[in-house]
């Protein structure tokens, strides 16, 4: 369904001039990305939370069937209506961890994402992130950030040593670089809300290395929440573009929360790994 998504979206950017938002806001904070990290606490606050309740499950002995995701997925979904956001907020973060349910098979969602082409320059994710730079959703720097995450994002996959949270915390570096504290438009907005979520997610695993294998630096699992962000935000943006008749256009909420529910779900996957693992280490030990 997403795919189809994005060919309907590509046709109609080559025969539609999106317009630009008039939308604008003034970032009072020392830090430009403060708004977009925030974000990014929210995903390692779910990462928290559910890693509690597995947990707490692997305590009783009870296994994990790493097909059936429905108990996770509804457990998160509850979380979301103890947390500090509004209500119309919960709703949108409920609706994204429901319309991004299949990226719990993160397998599944790599190989659509990155194995149309043996050439990254021609797989999905940049197929997406052009889109979106042709209906003027971002602008060129953005494009050419997301499409070196992306890059990033092939090298966890294929090189478990690699340090992607330096390699994100470089990103940030230059977004806060070019965007600087100003009126910010759209323009800066979107790859802000993956960069803040991907950067809070690596730090995450960074600092939790018993929820990590222990032969690497950094969770091999990084580069799944921030595929997860990525390529959820993208389709959230085309399909509101779709909607709309290529107004140009979009909520921004809708997008953050999308990004926001790619990454969680993405970052569950890894979890639930690691206690499948630890759980027959244990039952082999004390079996």
């Amino acid at each position: 369904m997403e795919r189809v998504l994005l060919y309907i979206f590509i046709a109609m950017t080559l025969i539609t001039q999106a317009s630009c938002t008039t939308e604008s806001e003034l970032i009072s904070s020392n830090d430009p990305l403060a708004e977009y990290l925030a974000f990014g606490n929210i995903h390692n606050s779910m990462l928290e939370k559910t890693q509690e309740a597995i947990e707490a499950r692997s305590t009783k002995g009870e296994e994990f069937n790493l097909e059936d995701w429905k108990e996770l997925h509804e457990l998160q979904k509850e979380q979301v209506q103890y947390m500090d956001i509004s209500d119309s907020q919960k709703v949108l973060f409920t609706n994204a961890l429901d319309s991004h349910f299949e990226y719990y098979n993160i397998d599944n969602i790599w190989e659509k994402s990155y194995s149309l082409s043996s050439d990254n320059n021609k797989c999905e994710i940049v197929s997406l992130i052009n889109s979106l730079h042709a209906s003027s959703i971002i602008d060129s720097f953005e494009r050419d950030l997301l499409k070196k995450l992306s890059e990033y994002i092939i090298r966890q996959k294929n090189e478990p040593q690699f340090a992607i949270l330096l390699a994100i915390e470089g990103l940030a570096t230059q977004w806060r670089n070019h965007y600087g504290i100003q009126l910010i438009t759209k323009k800066g907005k979107f790859s802000a809300y993956i960069i803040g979520i991907s950067l809070s997610s690596a730090q995450w695993w960074e600092d939790n290395p018993e929820s990590a294998a222990p032969q690497t630096r950094v969770a091999p699992w990084v580069y799944i929440d921030a595929l997860g962000a990525i390529r959820s935000a993208c389709y959230s943006a085309i399909q509101q573009q779709i909607s709309s008749q290529m107004s140009g256009n979009v909520d921004w909420e809708q997008i953050a929360y999308s990004a926001l529910a790619g990454a969680v779900i993405s970052s569950t996957t890894g979890l639930k790994q690691v206690a499948a693992i630890a759980a027959t280490i244990l039952s082999e030990i004390f079996g």
